[in-house]
C-alpha cells in the first residue's frame, strides 16, 4: 500500500480541477501539474489519478466542521495538493485549504489526452525527483550575516 499512497507526495503543488465517477467503484481526479510536464514528456499539463475500489472522498476545510462530499463542490475549491499520508483503506491528503480523505484500494495514472503510454508509479516518482533536483540546483545560497 506504500506505493499506493506515496504518489500523493509526488503530486505536491498539483491542483485538483475535476472529479469524476467511473463505473461503480472508481473515482478519477484530474490534476493540473504543469512543472512535471517536461519531466514526463506529457502532452499537456494534466493527468488523471484513477482510484480503484474507491469507497469515499470527503473534504474538510481548516475552518469548517462539516465535511463536503459533493464531488463538484470539492473540485470547485481549487485544492492544491501538499502531501499525503496513508490510513487504513486509503489516504489523507493535506491541501492548501484543508484535508481531503480518500478511501481506495489502488491508484493508476493516465495522461489527460488519452495518450496510451503507461504512466507508472515509478515513472511519476522519477519525474518528480528530477524536477526537485533541478529546483535544488537553482536555489539561491543563504545570505550569511557577519557577526
Amino acid at each position: 500500500m506504500q506505493e499506493q499512497v506515496e504518489f500523493w507526495n509526488h503530486l505536491h503543488r498539483g491542483h485538483i480541477e475535476r472529479i469524476q465517477v467511473s463505473g461503480s467503484a472508481a473515482i478519477s481526479l484530474q490534476v493540473r501539474i504543469p512543472f512535471l510536464r517536461p519531466h514526463l514528456a506529457a502532452p499537456d499539463d494534466h493527468l488523471w489519478v484513477v482510484l480503484h475500489d474507491a469507497h469515499g472522498l470527503r473534504f474538510t476545510s481548516w475552518e469548517a466542521q462539516h465535511p463536503i462530499i459533493d464531488f463538484t463542490a470539492i473540485a470547485s475549491l481549487d485544492l492544491e495538493i501538499l502531501s499525503g499520508v496513508g490510513k487504513p483503506g486509503g489516504a489523507l491528503i493535506a491541501c492548501n485549504k484543508g484535508l481531503l480523505e480518500v478511501e481506495y484500494e489502488r491508484a493508476e495514472f493516465a495522461f489527460n489526452s488519452g495518450d496510451p503510454r503507461p504512466l507508472s508509479h515509478g515513472r511519476l516518482a522519477e519525474a518528480a525527483e528530477r524536477f526537485w533536483r533541478v529546483m535544488e540546483g537553482r536555489r539561491a545560497p543563504l545570505l550569511r550575516v557577519a557577526s
